[in-house]
């Protein structure tokens, strides 16, 4: 059985959130929308993900909004952010030499993300991360997504792991709940995205970190426990 360490994407391994609005924004210009998501002030939109960002573009519009509208619109909003994934976006510090580390101490590492897994997978693959990570799960891999427990185990599974030897490594209240409902020891980065909307340790992970440096000590010990 491999000891497993499955990471969230986005405001977790990578800073995406200006990427994130940029492709916002683009889709807005695109459909004649008068929004516009500006930095340092509108982030804490654009990291709760596409249909965040399509419904702040309705609102400014006064636009009705219904789950069928926001999943009409939504392959349009990711062909948009397709076109900015890696303008600005990248690892956060220590990322790489971390997974590096992890893999040579006998880690199997995977991804767990609601970003679509084409895009995940693209994105990972331009920033040269791609060869650290055994599985890349994807909000459309299986038929859920976080905070659905199910897209959790499935990845641990793929990794050819169990939930006593595997730990998820995320920055957000959706990582923290998919983590608890799969009975999965959670680490929260405090540096991510997810601090934008939500405390740290509100979330009462089993552990925070500031920097990922600590990453392969921590898991160690929680594994061990």
């Amino acid at each position: 059985m491999n000891k497993a360490i499955i990471f969230d994407l986005d405001g977790t391994l990578i800073d995406t959130a200006q990427d994130l609005m940029a492709g916002g924004n683009a889709f807005f210009k695109h459909l004649g929308f008068k929004a516009i998501l500006r930095k340092n002030q509108h982030e804490h939109i654009a990291i709760c993900g596409g249909r965040a960002m399509i419904k702040f573009g309705l609102e400014v519009e006064n636009k009705d909004i219904t789950q069928e509208i926001l999943d009409h619109y939504y392959p349009q909003l990711l062909e948009q952010y397709q076109k900015h994934l890696t303008n600005t976006s990248k690892p956060y510090p220590e990322v790489e030499n971390t997974l590096g580390k992890l893999k040579k101490l006998g880690w199997t590492i995977g991804v767990c993300t609601n970003k679509p897994e084409y895009l995940a997978k693209e994105l990972l693959d331009k920033l040269n991360l791609m060869k650290y990570f055994a599985t890349i799960v994807g909000s459309d891999t299986f038929p859920y997504r976080k905070p659905n427990p199910k897209i959790l185990l499935e990845t641990i599974k793929l990794l050819n792991s169990d939930v006593v030897n595997s730990i998820l490594i995320g920055d957000s209240k959706t990582d923290s709940d998919t983590a608890k409902a799969a009975n999965v020891p959670f680490v929260m980065v405090e540096f991510g995205h997810g601090s934008l909307n939500h405390s740290p340790a509100a979330l009462e992970p089993d552990a925070i970190v500031n920097s990922f440096s600590q990453i392969p000590d921590l898991a160690k010990q929680l594994i061990s426990k």
